[in-house]
């Protein structure tokens, strides 16, 4: 076997010292006695300044006892090559709290030192990467899902900070979500990431103050979003003052895909969270949701409130002579002109067919739910359009007044009981229940 270049000591010091993963030599009872250079640019502490004191002094009380414990664990190389390396929560000389992984493997070749050596590396990236998806599975909105996906981008690639515009309309983007609390005042409708939607891989521009974000060396920014995603970019203001390198690249590359996968999930789960809960025809509300929102108004203790039942006079024939294809476009006129009539206050479902359910609020005696109820037999009275011209149609009306000791379904119970009465009566009035 060829034999290699013989270095010598200072090299592999060097090697030691200049490594993004520091070291740290500790012995048994926690106390430093080696660490190399990178730990200040790791976690804050110059390397001179951390001999002699407690690594223990770093973590919180409560990780203490593991600590030692996982320490113990390690009696030889076997128990190295088996374990893998533990996360711990450590506070900096700061005060600032971050995310560590400590891979520890005593000094065999040199049991008389009785020396441990720690293998630091950051773990925050990955930490908020872990929140990013526990926020994406729970659902939370945009803004927080992608505020802790910039803390994960930034802490991958050197940033000082991240943020992301989305919702590119062809004059401004929606929203902005970003790494600090101050993200969400960047501009929306000009800017550098305006100019980054056109570029091919990361734009690199000067971080300037003047348009937002904190003091830095450089701005990166990368598009994201193809042809079913409204366009987004990914903004990264970062340490490093020349052009990213590979390792950056990759990275930005990777974390705009994370970007997507967010953007498209909430998307998605909004959609199926408005179908779960509206009518897919008119977009009102459907009859569970509508149940639900009654039923927290009674919860909750509000009064002075009633339910109204609606169906629709003459729909049957209508359907009958143009289809149901017109049919369903009178449905949605009906919807509109429902919606129009009632204030910003009320709620507005459609419970099937030509059936409608309203809550009306600040309703406090039969008189104000006549004159509210009258309000929807007018608004229908006018002629709806038709393939053939126009047709006429009618609605009649039940209402319960809530009253001590109602339930959503004795509500809605009276109310479709008052509207039977109504069509009893030849259909086109009000009834009124309490």
């Amino acid at each position: 076997m060829a034999a290699g270049i013989d270095l010598p000591d200072h090299v592999f010091r060097h090697l030691v010292d200049r490594t993004a993963v520091p070291y740290v030599l500790i012995d048994r009872s926690g106390v430093i006695h080696f660490a190399s250079q990178s730990t200040e640019r790791l976690v804050g502490l110059a390397a001179e300044d951390g001999i002699g004191r407690n690594i223990l002094e770093f973590l919180d009380p409560e990780h203490v006892e593991l600590a030692l414990s996982g320490l113990s664990e390690i009696t030889s190389d076997a128990d190295v090559d088996a374990g893998i390396p533990v996360v711990f929560p450590i506070l900096r000389p700061d005060g600032e709290r971050m995310w560590l992984e400590v891979a520890v493997r005593p000094i065999f070749e040199a049991p008389e030192l009785g020396l441990i050596s720690l293998r630091l590396r950051s773990w925050e990236a990955e930490h908020h990467l872990e929140e990013f998806v526990q926020a994406l599975l729970a659902d939370a909105p945009l803004a927080e899902v992608l505020a802790t996906l910039s803390r994960s981008v930034a802490a991958s690639v050197q940033g000082v900070a991240a943020a992301v515009h989305h919702g590119w309309d062809g004059e401004r983007f929606v929203g902005v979500a970003g790494s600090w609390p101050g993200a969400s005042t960047l501009a929306l409708d000009h800017g550098p990431w305006v100019d980054a939607l056109d570029h091919e891989g990361v734009l690199q521009v000067p971080a300037d103050s003047t348009v937002g974000g904190p003091p830095a060396a450089s701005h990166w920014l990368v598009s994201v979003g193809g042809e079913k995603l409204p366009p987004a970019v990914l903004s990264v203001w970062t340490e490093v003052a020349d052009p990213p390198l590979l390792g950056h690249r990759t990275a930005l590359g990777t974390a705009a895909r994370y970007v997507e996968l967010a953007i498209v999930r909430t998307s998605e789960h909004q959609r199926l969270l408005h179908l779960a809960g509206h009518d897919s025809l008119t977009g009102v509300a459907n009859r569970g949701a509508f149940r639900d929102h009654l039923a927290q108004a009674i919860a909750i203790g509000e009064s002075g409130f009633a339910v109204g039942f609606c169906d629709l006079d003459g729909f049957k024939q209508l359907n009958d002579r143009y289809g149901h294809v017109a049919g369903d476009d009178v449905l949605v006129q009906v919807a509109n002109r429902l919606r129009a009539a009632l204030r910003d206050t009320d709620e507005l479902a459609r419970v099937g067919g030509d059936e409608f359910t309203i809550l009306w609020r600040g309703i406090d005696s039969p008189e104000e739910a006549d004159h509210v109820a009258r309000r929807l037999l007018a608004t229908i009275d006018e002629p709806f359009a038709v393939p053939q011209g126009r047709e006429t149609l009618g609605i009649s009306v039940g209402v319960a007044l809530a009253g001590a000791g109602a339930t959503a379904d004795t509500l809605l119970r009276a109310a479709d009981a008052a509207l039977y009465e109504s069509k009893r009566a030849g259909g086109h009035r009000c009834t009124i229940t309490s």
